[in-house]
């Protein structure tokens, strides 16, 4: 529950910043998450 809770947290974050955060599970073999942010700035 805590995993699943701390991820809800860290998604509002990313999203709240204009950004995506992408995850991948596999079974047997984990999870990965990615967070995806700009090289430069806008403007």
């Amino acid at each position: 529950m805590r995993r699943r809770l701390g991820l809800a947290i860290c998604k509002q974050i990313v999203e709240l910043h204009g950004r995506k955060i992408e995850g991948e599970s596999k079974v047997g073999v984990g999870s990965t998450f990615s967070i995806l942010l700009p090289l430069t700035e806008k403007g």
